[in-house]
């Protein structure tokens, strides 16, 4: 700083001891950060509004809206073009199982020649299309009839 002006503000601000005092305040609160800036005090802006997905997401697609982008919500897996539970640990038809809870179908009754029972197919629950008793297509991890219950479409 130029030392004439320097001596100017100096002058200024110390015209009274209010004035100096004020200064050697605000210049160590100044340094200190504990003033308050003028983008902290203004106001009339409030919360920003959620982004909105627009389009809205395709129901039939089980999607749900997070940050304005369509798809699956957390802990769900797309499979077939439609949002689900996929984590499922379950069998497929005609995998061997000794208990319903094993099958996706939860039905372990189709015997097999060597007499070990077999998971049969389901109306409800799948991993691949053929697991549906109706040949699919397994959407969301949900055969056809499951699938139209819960959604609504075809």
């Amino acid at each position: 700083m130029d030392p004439l002006r320097f001596d100017s503000l100096s002058r200024e601000l110390t015209r009274s001891r209010r004035g100096a005092l004020a200064a050697v305040v605000g210049g160590t609160l100044g340094l200190l950060g504990f003033t308050e800036t003028t983008a902290k005090r203004k106001k009339g802006k409030g919360k920003k509004k959620p982004k909105t997905c627009k389009p809205a997401c395709d129901g039939c697609k089980i999607q749900t809206c997070a940050k304005g982008h369509c798809g699956c919500a957390p802990g769900q897996t797309e499979q077939g073009g439609v949002c689900g539970y996929g984590d499922v640990e379950c069998q497929s038809v005609l995998q061997i199982c000794t208990s319903h809870a094993e099958c996706c179908s939860f039905r372990c009754d189709l015997p097999d020649d060597s007499g070990a029972l077999r998971c049969n197919f389901s109306d409800a629950f799948c991993k691949i299309d053929f697991d549906c008793l109706d040949g699919g297509p397994c959407r969301g991890f949900m055969c056809p009839r499951l699938y139209r219950e819960r959604t609504g479409c075809s």
